[in-house]
């Protein structure tokens, strides 16, 4: 494994040190145990089997081990999985650092989704504080609303300003619940997967793509799902994809 790539493990792992697990069972917590004394040992492959071994059954694993997972997919050359890792950990802790290594990543294997500006950045932060922020407005309406009572109880008229800051904080929680879901994405899994212009496998095919690329997901269709790919919208299968979302 060469230098970059030990440096950029090195590098996450220590910015990851304040939220570098999810509860997980005894089981997987022995088996993580398992996996990181493999990773020690330098036993990469063996590691990642286990690694995988526990997201693909109990759909939970620490965040340290999403790291090491994209450590040792990028060593072995699988940016597939890389990004896939890389990207689930984004949905933890949002780095501009991850989004870069991200759009290196997909510069150097011609791949298309990962472009992304200073307000992607914003945006995963916001939509990792999400259940917070609706709180705090919640809160916020709740308080204003009884204030606004207790006001038109002491006085026949109630001045603008109450009316307009109270309207004002309904329109934010309105926008924060209908507009602000910025969707849910996937990665290409395998090579040769067929883009169709219809949920069926009779269906003319749009295009032909390879692994690697990160497409947004418009609607789930049985063993369908309905995705935006260059502008157009096409279906691919279920299996042929490996869905970002948090465990």
């Amino acid at each position: 494994m060469n230098k970059s790539s030990f440096l950029f493990i090195l590098l996450f792992l220590s910015f990851s040190l304040d939220f570098s697990t999810v509860i997980l069972a005894q089981s997987s917590q022995e088996k993580i145990a398992k996996a990181d004394q493999l990773f020690e040992n330098k036993k990469y492959v063996e590691a990642l089997e286990v690694y995988e071994d526990i997201l693909n059954t109990d759909k939970k694993i620490s965040l340290n081990a999403l790291l090491k997972m994209a450590f040792i997919s990028e060593a072995l050359e699988d940016y597939s999985k890389t990004l896939y890792y890389l990207n689930l950990y984004h949905l933890y802790i949002p780095k501009n650092e991850t989004l870069l290594k991200m759009e290196n990543i997909a510069f150097s294997y011609r791949l298309l989704g990962y472009e992304h500006s200073d307000f992607d950045v914003l945006s995963a932060w916001y939509q990792f504080y999400y259940v917070y922020i609706l709180a705090f407005f919640s809160l916020v309406g709740i308080g204003t609303f009884l204030f606004v009572l207790w006001q038109l109880r002491k006085r026949k008229e109630l001045p603008i300003r109450y009316s307009l800051s109270f309207v004002l904080i309904l329109a934010l929680f309105f926008v924060i619940l209908n507009f602000t879901d910025k969707g849910k994405q996937a990665i290409i899994a395998t090579d040769n997967t067929f883009l169709m212009y219809a949920p069926s496998s009779a269906s003319s095919v749009l295009e032909v793509v390879g692994k690697g690329h990160r497409v947004n997901l418009v609607e789930e269709k049985g063993v369908w799902y309905k995705i935006e790919w260059k502008g157009k919208t096409s279906f691919v299968k279920r299996n042929k994809l490996l869905l970002i979302e948090e465990f």
